[in-house]
């Protein structure tokens, strides 16, 4: 399925943004990671995407040492003008607000505090 407009834009703003960077593999590496992206992008890791993903999850999880906090790791099959690509993102739990989809009584969509009331 792909992403909804708002998530599109908010994507290739970050991909921009001065806080981007391009990865580069290191090639003295013992890490499976470089090889797993490798077959991620190729047109027969495709096949296998989601358990492949899955893996790098779970290693990745495996490397950390509890300085991070925790997030939901998520990989996207990427094409850009007929290349393959891996998008990578970390989503990490944020306190402070919350917010909730909803449409007034004008039908006019907004967002919202989860316990206030149209």
């Amino acid at each position: 399925m792909p992403p909804s407009a708002d998530m599109k834009d908010r994507i290739i703003k970050n991909i921009q943004s001065s806080h981007a960077f391009e990865v580069v593999f290191d090639p003295e590496s013992q890490s499976p990671l470089p090889d797993m992206i490798r077959t991620l992008t190729s047109a027969s890791g495709r096949d296998h995407f989601v358990e492949t993903s899955q893996k790098m999850a779970s290693d990745l999880f495996s490397m950390q040492d509890g300085s991070n906090p925790a997030g939901l790791l998520t990989a996207l099959d990427v094409s850009v003008d007929r290349h393959s690509a891996l998008g990578i993102i970390k989503i990490e739990r944020e306190e402070g607000g919350r917010l909730v989809p909803d449409v007034t009584r004008e039908g006019k969509k907004r967002s919202r505090p989860p316990s206030s009331t149209t």
